[in-house]
């Protein structure tokens, strides 16, 4: 079989590339060096199949045209050119049906030739479905009979709808779809949300701790495909990020998995909130005055690094960009431009709250010419999208962040 662009059979990430380009890229360590990945086309921490591919030992299988495949193709060959491939759909093949055919060849020849069997499969298809209505469900039954594991689907839809959840909230839904019911609860407790597990230092692994809950679980730490399956047996989720939401709603309703909202929050006030929800979710109770202590010595070191530096934030890369600028606010520091979209639910406090106090904050929209002018303040970058971070050790590493970067704006001055 010729396998080779935008033919009817499925090819790989590495034979998608080299018939691109001419000829193969991956002989050459720059194309696939750790710096390289800051230039891949999506935003740093996004990408369906970044995100997909968050399920260990999972192999993906894109079904579309080239034209909404070349979109995944370069950001996934950085680490996962061996666990996708692609069959590229011409019009006649689906206007026709015979894609389906094709399909069942492609599953059966990737079952069949890649080195290290899948223990699960997914079809990610692309917005054709929403047109031609692919019965998914029957020819999920038929792969995992025949191949004996499981086998789900995602559809990628970016068409515009009020009665469909956002595209993330799905992307996130369906990492957990694989999760089957278990018979009893451990006493872990999932997280649910970002791309990457807590950084180890965080005060919530010694709070869980002391309240008996045995392991905090993420999608990332894990290798085995069996070893996952554990998160489908904890005794509560938490998100950190409202793209989970859809997730940890199905998941209750499956799995019997309660959960709590607690996106990252630079507030000391409402970390303590979040905090209480934990402590109700849980049925215990946490001491958090040592760590709250702590951290405002921290802050007034900060604030007199800083002394009465403006700040600019950045908000498209974190949840709740008002948020941050009210909390910055209230610890002393001076705020001087914010540049934030629209103003999710869990938010609008804060919003309110600034658009109150602080009357000479300046608001902008995330794309706009003001990017490129920042003549009077230091510019402060953090994304909670990669969510490494939680509660109090969260403003910690804002304050970590607010020092570092004075420290480069001084020595570059």
């Amino acid at each position: 079989m010729e396998l080779r662009w935008a033919s009817r059979h499925w090819i790989t990430v590495k034979q998608t590339i080299t018939d691109m380009m001419g000829n193969s890229y991956f002989g050459r360590e720059t194309f696939m060096s750790i710096n390289s990945l800051s230039i891949t086309p999506v935003p740093p921490g996004g990408g369906v199949v970044r995100m997909l591919m968050l399920v260990p030992q999972c192999h993906l299988l894109f079904i579309g045209p080239v034209a909404c495949a070349r979109h995944d193709v370069l950001s996934s060959m950085y680490v996962y050119r061996d666990r996708v491939s692609y069959l590229c759909l011409e019009e006649l093949d689906i206007i026709t049906g015979n894609w389906q055919d094709l399909l069942v060849q492609a599953v059966g020849q990737i079952m069949d030739t890649v080195v290290l069997r899948p223990e699960a499969m997914l079809l990610y298809s692309g917005c054709q479905d929403s047109l031609i209505g692919t019965d998914y469900a029957s020819l999920l039954t038929i792969f995992q009979k025949q191949y004996g594991i499981p086998f789900r689907h995602f559809a990628m839809n970016r068409m515009p709808s009020p009665s469909r959840a956002p595209l993330v909230h799905i992307l996130n839904k369906s990492l957990y779809d694989f999760l089957e019911i278990q018979d009893e609860h451990k006493d872990t407790i999932n997280l649910l949300g970002t791309m990457v597990p807590l950084a180890l230092d965080n005060e919530l692994f010694t709070l869980l701790d002391k309240a008996g809950v045995q392991d905090i679980l993420h999608v990332k730490k894990f290798q085995k495909f069996h070893e996952f399956q554990n998160m489908g047996s904890s005794r509560a989720n938490l998100v950190l990020h409202p793209n989970a939401l859809l997730a940890a709603e199905e998941m209750e309703t499956r799995l019997n998995i309660p959960w709590k909202f607690v996106p990252v929050s630079y507030s000391i006030a409402e970390i303590r909130i979040q905090y209480q929800q934990i402590e109700e979710l849980l049925g215990c109770s946490f001491d958090l005055s040592r760590y709250e202590e702590k951290l405002r010595y921290v802050i007034e070191d900060t604030k007199k690094i800083m002394g009465t530096t403006g700040l600019t934030v950045n908000g498209t890369g974190v949840c709740r960009p008002y948020d941050l600028a009210r909390a910055l606010t209230e610890y002393g520091f001076r705020v001087d431009e914010l540049f934030a979209g629209p103003v999710p639910e869990y938010d609008q406090a804060a919003w309110v709250w600034v658009q109150k106090n602080v009357t000479d904050l300046v608001i902008r929209q995330p794309v706009t010419p003001a990017w490129t002018h920042f003549e009077r303040a230091l510019i402060v970058e953090l994304s909670s999208l990669e969510g490494a971070y939680f509660g109090f050790a969260a403003v910690g590493h804002l304050m970590k962040v607010l020092q570092e970067t004075f420290y480069i704006a001084q020595r570059s001055a």
